[in-house]
């Protein structure tokens, strides 16, 4: 439901902000073209990738674990954005026969100060704020790549990955595997083996080839 609603805010948004419906049309197609592109070009950061989300498995052992904090922190990073989005939405809408830019913008500035200003200036502030502590976890905690994050120390390094890996390979000695020799068998070890039971060690004159 929350996806939805935050492509409605867009939606809304455009709709409001270009003052024609065909316009707006046209705005929206463009970013979902746009959002197809920046994901088939590695331009998947979670900043600036609109309505993006961390994923939010369910298991019947844990729930939703440790998953569900970052997905509700980018929920609400998101939601922040849209809010601003509505309230410009709301400052643009045209009323009367007035679609001239000079004059919504003049109306815009008029209908700002009250309340439309304080939740823009709110949600700005819950938006930046959301923000840093994203970016700290994302590019200073962790050391961010495009398609993969992974943590600081655990960045594979990509300059002589080829040749490191056949330096490794040639100086790695096979590691010893047991074969068979012969398939006859002491019947004493035979039968402890398939018993399962402690028996006293056979005698050492006994012995497997």
């Amino acid at each position: 439901m929350a996806p939805f609603a935050l492509m409605a805010a867009l939606a809304v948004f455009l709709q409001a902000v270009s003052g024609n419906k065909f316009i707006g049309y046209l705005l929206m197609i463009v970013y979902l073209v746009a959002r197809a592109a920046m994901g088939m070009l590695d331009l998947d950061h979670l900043l600036y990738r609109y309505n993006a989300t961390t994923p939010d498995p369910y298991s019947d052992m844990n729930g939703y674990g440790h998953f569900i904090g970052p997905h509700l922190l980018l929920r609400g990073y998101w939601a922040a954005f849209a809010s601003t989005l509505l309230v410009i939405a709301l400052l643009f809408w045209p009323r009367g026969t007035s679609l001239g830019l000079r004059d919504r913008l003049r109306q815009a500035r008029a209908r700002l100060p009250g309340p439309a200003l304080a939740t823009l200036a709110a949600s700005l502030l819950l938006f930046a704020g959301l923000g840093g502590w994203i970016f700290y976890n994302t590019n200073v905690l962790n050391r961010y790549v495009p398609g993969v994050t992974l943590p600081r120390n655990a960045r594979p390094s990509t300059k002589g990955t080829t040749a490191s890996t056949r330096t490794c390979r040639s100086r790695a000695s096979p590691r010893s595997v047991p074969t068979w020799t012969s398939f006859r068998n002491c019947a004493a070890s035979t039968s402890a083996a398939s018993t399962g039971w402690r028996t006293a060690p056979p005698h050492p004159s006994r012995s497997c080839t």
